[in-house]
């Protein structure tokens, strides 16, 4: 993302909080459960001429078969327009409502296991045009829940409870050090979450760290914080980001299992 597309991001966002009202938590109830295997999308831009579907069906069908409970932080589909960057108008598969009706028949199948999607910059590009918030309807469609910037997910497994904090996220980063200080940032901001996970970025990053503090008691104490970034489902050849000679970024997007007879989180990226 370039410094412009930065501040129209930004720009865009405040104006649909304006008129928005997303909500600001959502509860994920898992009780029955020793532990959970979730799946967290991001980033599949669907519609772009570098999309891999393939790998976005074989992850659809991966959390359909194991049920596993999902959420979407945005850039769900690609929606170049014409006051967009570069040359993605002309060369996406299919114009933005043929994107939208791709992304809700391929979402279908799982959407009972969908918990909420969110806009990133991508859908957000409609919204400052026009009006009309993509991400919302979409959601509507699924019977999903409708997240804004920022999401907590509050994850009840056994007899466990993990606070999950989404955003699409939003920075000009294109190293792999910027990116990560960009998702550290992100986490700063919500020290007590377990895990802070965000998009927007298309690179790979996970980072877990203690986070002193002191108890009501003044004893001392640490809390682990999981710092997630997911991959997208973009291809570099052929690329914006080949063309910027942007460093090739992993595809994918993060696993995360919560375990419920005690306090542990794995992560991957598939």
């Amino acid at each position: 993302m370039s410094i412009r597309e930065n501040v129209e991001h930004k720009l865009d966002w405040e104006e649909l909080l304006k008129k928005e009202k997303p909500r600001n938590s959502i509860i994920w109830d898992y009780r029955n459960k020793d532990k959970i295997e979730t799946f967290w999308f991001s980033d599949v831009h669907l519609g772009s001429d570098v999309c891999d579907e393939g790998l976005f069906l074989k992850n659809v069908d991966m959390v359909n078969r194991k049920k596993m409970p999902c959420a979407d932080l945005g850039d769900l589909v690609e929606n170049a327009t014409r006051d967009s960057v570069g040359d993605g108008v002309y060369t996406q598969q299919e114009i933005a409502d043929a994107q939208i009706e791709m992304a809700i028949k391929l979402y279908e199948p799982i959407k009972d296991l969908l918990k909420s999607l969110q806009p990133g910059n991508h859908e957000l590009r409609t919204y400052r045009s026009s009006g009309v918030n993509l991400t919302k309807q979409i959601a509507k469609r699924l019977g999903a829940k409708y997240g804004g910037a920022g999401l907590f997910h509050i994850i009840k497994v056994g007899n466990q409870t993990y606070t999950v904090y989404s955003s699409h996220g939003g920075s000009a980063a294109t190293t792999t050090a910027g990116k990560f200080n960009a998702l550290k940032r992100m986490g700063d901001i919500v020290p007590f979450s377990d895990v802070a996970i965000m998009g927007h970025l298309h690179e790979t990053i996970f980072h877990e760290r203690d986070m002193p503090y002191v108890n009501n008691c003044g004893k001392l104490k640490t809390h682990r914080q999981y710092l997630v970034c997911n991959g997208s489902y973009l291809d570099w050849w052929g690329s914006y980001g080949q063309i910027k000679a942007y460093s090739p970024t992993n595809k994918g997007n993060a696993k995360i299992t919560f375990y419920g007879d005690n306090r542990q989180v794995e992560v991957s990226f598939v």
